[in-house]
């Protein structure tokens, strides 16, 4: 497999800032990609992992990578191949409050939400 290289700016139309995906990140993403183009709706960030087997953390961690960048290109020895530009994913983070008395104390995680760009 190819290292996936994430460049997040250029000059004179040569990669200046980029950065390069450990192998398990690389495989993530790609996966993450290929799942992107069928999210019609708002998705709940867990149903996303189960369908992809990771965890909650490294997917954020990917999703994080992503941001801002232009273009992820495969860096092979034949030459770099674009695989996606400005691979954006929209976050959404959502939370709710259950309980109606303002005296309980209750502490919820924020869901995170999925759409495609």
């Amino acid at each position: 497999m190819e290292r996936l290289r994430i460049v997040y700016s250029e000059i004179n139309g040569q990669p200046f800032e980029y950065w390069y995906l450990e192998r398990s990140e690389s495989q993530r993403i790609n996966e993450l990609l290929k799942l992107i183009p069928r999210l019609h709706t708002w998705t709940p960030i867990k149903r996303i992992t189960k369908e992809l087997n990771v965890s909650t953390a490294a997917l954020i961690s990917s999703l994080r990578a992503l941001r801002g960048a232009l273009y992820i290109d495969k860096d092979s020895s034949v030459g770099n191949a674009i695989i996606a530009r400005f691979p954006i994913v929209l976050v959404l983070k959502k939370s709710s409050n259950l309980s109606a008395i303002v005296s309980t104390q209750t502490f919820l995680r924020a869901p995170i939400y999925i759409k495609k760009p």
